[in-house]
């Protein structure tokens, strides 16, 4: 929390390239933004940050940090910046990491070994899985003994994942844009749709 009373929090994700979950999180820092909440983010270092506010209404921007590389050709290559995020993280007081995570980003065992450092320099970690079916159960297993709450898109993944004995985990539906009702019907129009 900073001293102005606005909470703060980091989110590690994809930013300002062609990939659903970066633009998810851009809504997500947005709506943040809305309820007094700070976001700083931690980019891939191939993102475009010449534009960093949330959205062309908003004009506030966000703190935007590149230190992770995403290796999104090949899904082998990705490497996590430990140390730098680390002390950004100390320098900006968070204490609440959020990590928007898809299996195409970087590989489990470097995700297991970045949450067990930042949880042995007592940050917080949430992590939002994407794709759960596509981690194995030992990963999510290895993150959940080190106090990671996990959210998903669907009940199901919810149910799949308590089943399997993971009980931190909630379900965060994934928000679909209100259009005026005009936009529907221009839409429906040029589509051929009645």
């Amino acid at each position: 929390e900073m001293d102005d009373g606005q909470h703060k929090i980091a989110f590690m994700t994809t930013w300002n390239i062609k990939c659903g979950i970066a633009e998810y999180s851009k809504y997500l820092t947005n709506a943040l933004s809305s309820l007094n909440v700070s976001s700083i983010v931690i980019s891939n270092s191939d993102s475009d940050i010449r534009n960093n506010s949330n959205s062309p209404d908003d004009k506030k921007e966000i703190n935007i940090y590149q230190l992770w590389k995403y290796d999104n050709v090949h899904c082998a290559n990705s490497e996590i910046d430990t140390c730098g995020i680390i002390q950004m993280l100390k320098k900006e007081k968070i204490r609440i990491l959020n990590i928007q995570y898809h299996s195409a980003f970087y590989d489990e065992k470097s995700l297991v070994e970045f949450v067990a450092q930042c949880v042995a320099e007592r940050i917080r970690v949430s992590i939002t899985l994407h794709n759960p079916t596509g981690i194995a159960h030992e990963t999510i297993y290895l993150l959940s003994s080190e106090g990671v709450r996990f959210s998903v898109h669907t009940d199901q993944d919810q149910e799949k994942l308590i089943h399997a004995g993971i009980s931190n985990v909630i379900y965060i539906p994934q928000g679909i844009l209100d259009f005026p009702d005009k936009d529907i019907q221009t839409s429906r129009a040029i589509s051929g749709i009645s």
